[in-house]
């Protein structure tokens, strides 16, 4: 089902507003210790949707992306609207949509990435905490590329998609030294794989 479609549903029912939002998510990561210890890819679509009966709302979400599925999101977020009790703050849903150029949001290598690509970082990674320090031992660590694309519509207008990637390596190292035991972590976030720092 369209999240338009889910919309109009939602507001033929009774809703006075709607907005709804489709999310896919790719996940590629890798396990890390003192080594590569597994790899897992990902793939879930979420559907939300946010009603609102005057000044009373609800919000329901679902990954059963079936025509019927969505309906009893649908169904669900309306009829929990109908009993909340309103809230003294709500305005209105946003009246204007619009797209704006945020800068670069997508690597598109990141988005396709496999665990094979990112094995060298990983490695590199592994690689360079043994040669800060010989008594070094990474003990836990992911490495994760991540591609999003959200849909958002709403009663006013819509549909409008945005896409992003993101890239994140964590790493928790144990030093052993002269009896004395320490710990400490490190981590790197980019918007491509490529750009973490190891």
């Amino acid at each position: 089902m369209q999240i338009e479609k889910a919309i109009r549903m939602a507001v033929e029912l009774g809703a006075s507003e709607a907005e709804a939002f489709l999310l896919k998510t790719t996940e590629t990561s890798l396990t890390l210790a003192s080594d590569v210890e597994a790899s897992k890819s990902i793939k879930l679509t979420s559907f939300g949707i946010r009603v609102a009966v005057g000044k009373s709302t609800a919000i329901v979400g679902t990954q059963d992306l079936s025509d019927s599925g969505v309906e009893s999101a649908v169904r669900s977020a309306v009829s929990v609207a109908r009993v909340s009790p309103p809230d003294p703050r709500w305005v209105k849903m946003n009246e204007k949509i619009s797209v704006r150029d945020v800068g670069e949001t997508l690597d598109n290598a990141t988005a396709e990435a496999t665990p094979e690509d990112l094995l060298p970082i990983a490695r590199e990674l592994l690689d360079s905490v043994r040669e800060g320090c010989m008594e070094a031992k990474p003990v836990r660590g992911f490495l994760t590329s991540t591609a999003m694309e959200a849909t958002y519509a709403n009663t006013y207008g819509g549909p409008v998609i945005r896409r992003e990637t993101v890239a994140f390596l964590y790493v928790d190292v144990r030093v052993d030294e002269g009896g004395e035991v320490g710990t400490y972590s490190d981590y790197s976030i980019a918007r491509g794989y490529r750009g973490l720092e190891a």
